[in-house]
């Protein structure tokens, strides 16, 4: 403090001072409101986004679950298929073979039988045809002796019929 002045002017001074200090800080106050509110608004405005990526995230959480339960379905419906198609191929495989080795000449064990029944059917429908053409030979022949009035050969025709028809049944 200056001697040369009076306390009066000090007083006035330090006050003056004083009241600088007081503005100042008033003004620094004012500012940090200022920059106090500014930083909450920023602050809301943060949580408000951070709550929506957070509810973002979330959605996107459930639909890579989704789409990993559809990924994990796809696999399984994947394999069921390929092992269905791996037998229909397997299958088909053998019947190319079976037809290949029936062309080649070569008859399988299992069919074998089978080929030698169809032979034996078409030798009895062959002789079953014979046997009708027979029969019905005879009966044109019967029907025209009945007209020309020979009952006794009439009575043979007959028999032999009648033996033939036997003959086929057995």
């Amino acid at each position: 403090v200056n001697k040369d002045t009076s306390p009066v002017e000090n007083s006035s001074e330090a006050m003056d001072e004083m009241k600088r200090s007081l503005n100042d800080a008033e003004i620094v106050a004012m500012d940090a409101k200022k920059e106090s509110a500014f930083l909450r608004s920023e602050n809301l405005s943060l949580k408000e986004k951070m709550d929506q990526m957070l509810d973002d995230y979330n959605q996107m959480k459930k639909d890579v679950e989704c789409y990993r339960s559809q990924l994990e379905a796809g696999k399984v419906m994947y394999k069921r298929m390929q092992s269905d198609l791996q037998k229909e191929l397997q299958y088909y495989f053998q019947e190319n073979t079976k037809l290949t080795s029936l062309l080649e000449g070569k008859v399988p064990e299992g069919n074998q039988s089978s080929v030698e029944w169809d032979e034996k059917i078409l030798q009895l429908k062959n002789e079953l045809n014979k046997a009708l053409e027979e029969n019905i030979c005879l009966r044109k022949e019967v029907a025209a002796l009945s007209e020309s009035s020979l009952k006794p050969d009439l009575e043979t025709l007959h028999r032999e019929i009648l033996d033939k028809s036997e003959t086929i049944t057995s």
